[in-house]
């Protein structure tokens, strides 16, 4: 189970829409039936759903990036001292 969870991490398969486990163990040099096996026993889910929580995660992260990108942008064209009635500053917010 470290062997896919390691994959999984480091290769990012499940950005592939159409993954199947058959794909995994061809790559992993693993049987179909294993990595199932393992998942389930594992994580008391099958293949879908462990794929399903990685692709959750990847877009948790990427939101949370996000608002963090926004976030710093916002906080540095809207600091206190800076503040003012600017048509740039505007239009960028805007585009945000």
């Amino acid at each position: 189970m470290a062997k896919i969870r390691l994959y999984f991490s480091e290769e990012s398969p499940y950005l592939n829409a159409k993954l199947k486990v058959s794909e995994i163990a061809e790559i992993r040099n693993l049987s179909p039936i294993y990595i199932s096996h393992a998942i389930k026993f594992h994580d008391i889910h099958n293949f879908n759903y462990f794929v399903n929580e990685y692709r959750a995660n990847m877009a948790k992260k990427l939101r949370r990036d996000d608002k963090e990108k926004k976030s710093k942008y916002y906080s540095f064209h809207f600091r206190k001292d800076r503040l003012r009635n600017d048509s740039k500053i505007f239009k960028g917010f805007l585009k945000h």
